[in-house]
């Protein structure tokens, strides 16, 4: 169960880090990519 949840996470990640990139927020998006 937990490595299921981990790896909804790591997609849920991904997907709003394409969104985020997608939109042009790079400086948010380099922090995101900072902390996780």
């Amino acid at each position: 169960i937990i490595t299921v949840g981990n790896d909804i996470s790591q997609l849920l990640i991904a997907v709003v880090l394409a969104y985020y990139a997608g939109r042009g927020h790079r400086p948010r998006w380099i922090a995101v990519g900072i902390y996780t």
